[in-house]
């Protein structure tokens, strides 16, 4: 997978983040493989959660965290948006994201 990835996108991929839903998400590098399980969470909708793990995925590359730590942030992300009844970020969100900073 790595190798069909870096062929399409070019030498600049460091990573390919691969998402699979309630089985958590996986990233791959040229010699890394790292996988990281979901968080237990009542799904109240879906409805963005795919751009929130996305959001979360950026604000963890951007502050410089190892790719195990981006992976989980994201999932938070997405959980936090999974247990809410609203596509707007959920009060936990916006919670986590004062105390992280």
């Amino acid at each position: 997978m790595w190798a069909h990835a870096r062929l399409l996108a070019g030498e600049r991929l460091q990573w390919l983040v691969v998402t699979h839903g309630e089985q958590g998400a996986e990233a791959f590098a040229a010699d890394l493989h790292i996988r990281v399980p979901t968080r237990p969470v009542s799904v109240v909708d879906a409805t963005g959660a795919g751009d929130a793990f996305a959001g979360g995925l950026i604000h963890g590359l951007l502050a410089g965290l190892p790719m195990p730590a981006v992976l989980s942030q994201a999932g938070q992300w997405a959980a936090y948006t999974l247990s809410s009844s609203s596509s707007i970020p959920s009060e936990q969100l916006k919670r986590y994201l004062r105390r992280s900073g």
